[in-house]
């Protein structure tokens, strides 16, 4: 499905760039968790639990490393 691909799109953008998803922060949490809990296939519930998994390591790790610069 086109929202499955997305989610796949949206975690490669994530783990290549993690600071050009940071402003969009909010909107891409919403469709992850609106998607992950939604009753499509389960291949996209679990493309957007991965997504959402991404997310929180990939902007801890960003987060931390911004801080370790100051």
């Amino acid at each position: 499905s086109k929202s499955r691909i997305g989610l796949a799109v949206l975690e490669c953008i994530l783990v290549a760039t993690p600071a050009s998803v940071t402003p969009h922060l909010p909107v891409v949490v919403q469709a992850a968790t609106t998607l992950a809990s939604s009753p499509e296939p389960r291949t996209q519930q679990y493309q957007a639990i991965r997504l959402l998994g991404a997310l929180f390591e990939t902007h801890s790790r960003f987060m931390a490393s911004l801080s370790s610069q100051h």
